[in-house]
């Protein structure tokens, strides 16, 4: 009887031992950003937790945070790796994919309770506004360090949320949802 119980003790210390750890791990990743050894463990997590999310509103709102994530390691970033920028530019541009077709799918649900399309889309014009605001910043930085091209990058994930906002698929169409940039 005293074997079994030292056993079952010491699977149970392991699973706690590998508990903390994953999560200690998982939770270190969180703040890691591109290049970072643990970056690639925070890419991982996320793919996971996306599928425990089952609702349409819950998978739009995940990935809304995913997204303000992205912009955050962006402008953690030393803006004077041209590689590690532009991956984190890349990465942020998936993520706005991944947002638009997230709301994409929200909208065309005709079980989702239009006050929750209503809220979430409030958010998401938002969030358009706050990115656009950060990433005018991040452009004008990377612009006096001579990096135009990486500037230019962000400038095309930029038009992205603008196709969010206006609510078409077409970035040449202009957006009219009262920042002034109306079309004729």
């Amino acid at each position: 009887m005293k074997n079994y119980s030292k056993t079952v003790l010491g699977v149970g210390l392991g699973i706690a031992l590998f508990i903390l750890l994953t999560t200690g791990t998982v939770l270190a990743a969180d703040s890691a950003k591109p290049g970072d050894l643990l970056y690639p463990a925070d890419l991982f997590s996320e793919s996971v937790q996306r599928s425990f999310i089952f609702s349409d509103t819950d998978k739009a709102e995940f990935e809304m945070k995913i997204l303000d994530e992205r912009k955050a390691e962006l402008e953690k970033l030393q803006l004077n790796d041209s590689e590690q920028v532009s991956n984190a530019i890349k990465n942020l541009g998936e993520q706005e994919a991944r947002v638009e077709e997230k709301l994409r799918v929200m909208n065309e649900n005709s079980d989702v309770d239009e006050g929750e399309k209503e809220r979430i889309a409030e958010r998401s014009e938002e969030q358009i506004r706050e990115h656009d605001e950060d990433l005018d910043q991040v452009q004008e930085q990377l612009r006096e360090r001579d990096m135009d091209q990486e500037a230019d990058e962000v400038e095309g994930v930029q038009e992205k949320y603008q196709t969010r906002s206006s609510g078409n698929d077409d970035p040449s169409v202009p957006n009219n949802s009262g920042n002034g940039n109306q079309g004729n």
